[in-house]
């Protein structure tokens, strides 16, 4: 499996432990991997979340997300507010999109003092209408 054809892709990648994964990535080299990280080896990266080659079985490109949001959004936002600054501090509108959208459907939302910090920033500082929109429904 070669992963750098799937560089700059939307993607569905199925993992080792049956979890299913969609989103945009980036190719990162075993030599890349191996200096930032300590591992030699291939990966995918979405966001924050890293996918090493031998913990991948199966991956397709796809034209579109197959739901509004899903299992990445959930794992950014149970891994705390850390990885979910890292994803409004991102390039890709796409994630920051779920990952809002994932949040306004929670019913209990927790860091809250913490989270509306970094949604006060998005409002302030990100230009995508959608974004800005979605983050002042949270502040709400």
């Amino acid at each position: 499996m070669k992963l750098r054809k799937y560089d700059n892709k939307l993607v569905r990648i199925k993992c080792i432990d049956g979890n299913e994964y969609e989103g945009l990535c980036c190719h990162n080299s075993a030599d890349y991997d191996y200096h930032e990280f300590g591992r030699d080896e291939d990966s995918l990266q979405m966001v924050c979340f890293i996918f090493y080659k031998s913990d991948i079985i199966d991956i397709k490109i796809i034209d579109k997300f197959s739901d509004k949001y899903g299992t990445l959004e959930k794992e950014i936002y149970e891994s705390g507010i850390d990885f979910i600054d890292e994803v409004f501090e991102s390039e890709e509108d796409e994630h920051i999109i779920r990952l809002l959208l994932y949040i306004k459907d929670l019913d209990d939302i927790k860091d809250k003092e913490e989270l509306n910090k970094l949604l006060e920033k998005l409002v302030k500082y990100n230009d995508n209408e959608r974004i800005v929109e979605l983050a002042k429904e949270l502040l709400k």
